[in-house]
């Protein structure tokens, strides 16, 4: 079977995962998140940050993921980063969780209000 015939039959097979990690890789990969290499690097770098966070935090479950812990990860981020690049972060994460509640039609398990509110940390 070759790649498209694969994923066609895995999308269609109704296996669902809420993992965040499971979740990350297709996200980068769909055809709608590719641009530039330049772009397509930042994007994964932002995504595996975000990922390390969780992680160290114990989450992995989409359906944990809400606007506390976002601004939680933002707030740490802006410690080490400039305004510039955690705004460049909240909008990589609010594609990321657009894709998974519109793509993967996942919507009544994503807190969708986790990215829409969350503000850019002060300066």
């Amino acid at each position: 079977m070759n790649d498209i015939a694969s994923m066609v039959a895995q999308a269609y097979a109704g296996v669902e995962t809420t993992s965040i990690s499971e979740l990350c890789e297709p996200y980068l990969r769909h055809p709608k998140a590719r641009r530039s290499k330049a772009t397509t690097s930042t994007r994964t770098t932002h995504i595996n940050q975000l990922l390390a966070f969780l992680t160290e935090n114990g989450i992995d479950d989409i359906t944990k993921l809400n606007n506390q812990v976002i601004e939680l990860y933002l707030e740490e981020y802006r410690t080490t980063h400039k305004l510039s690049t955690v705004s460049g972060a909240q909008q990589i994460i609010k594609s990321f969780i657009t894709w998974v509640t519109h793509y993967k039609e996942m919507d009544t398990r994503v807190k969708t209000s986790a990215i829409s509110r969350v503000k850019p940390p002060k300066s």
